[in-house]
């Protein structure tokens, strides 16, 4: 389980953080957290009830089979999904333009140093679009040039 400062920084999001209740409490759960002393530490904790009444601060660290459960997806689809999203291969597959956007995605996927962490990745990205810039997660914009060609101009479709 990474308990690392990036993957408590990474969880600490509203996405991840108000996906906890929907897994039972019955299952033992990782939480960072800092009490009235300041002092912090990693807690496991079964049946955790107590900890949403708590006064000190916490943060849930989801395991890697929660974030698979946030997916809410069949195994299959979640992994061909997750396969796919991976910069997996050989970049001369992708083409020019491809290979590029390949060596970015895998850029940004190697700053990921644990599973816990590029799950988590996968999960914000996949879900919510978002992406870890290495401080906060954000929205990653998309963008389309259309060129002229593209434009049926006598039905007004792209």
């Amino acid at each position: 389980m990474d308990t690392s400062e990036t993957y408590i920084k990474m969880s600490d999001c509203p996405e991840i953080q108000e996906a906890m209740p929907i897994f039972s409490k019955r299952l033992t759960s990782f939480f960072w957290y800092r009490d009235e002393q300041h002092q912090s530490g990693i807690v496991s904790i079964r049946g955790w009830d107590n900890i949403t009444t708590a006064t000190w601060e916490y943060i849930w660290l989801p395991r890697i089979d929660q974030l698979q459960e946030i997916m809410s997806e069949s195994l299959w689809e979640m992994i061909d999904k997750f396969a796919d999203w991976l910069p997996i291969g050989n970049s001369v597959e992708y083409g020019v333009i491809g290979s590029v956007c390949w060596a970015k995605h895998k850029e940004y996927t190697s700053q990921f140093t644990s599973m816990e962490q590029l799950w988590l990745a996968f999960v914000m990205k996949k879900k919510y679009n978002k992406i870890w810039n290495g401080e906060e997660w954000v929205v990653q914009e998309v963008y389309v040039k259309i060129s002229s060609g593209d434009i049926d101009n006598s039905s007004n479709r792209l």
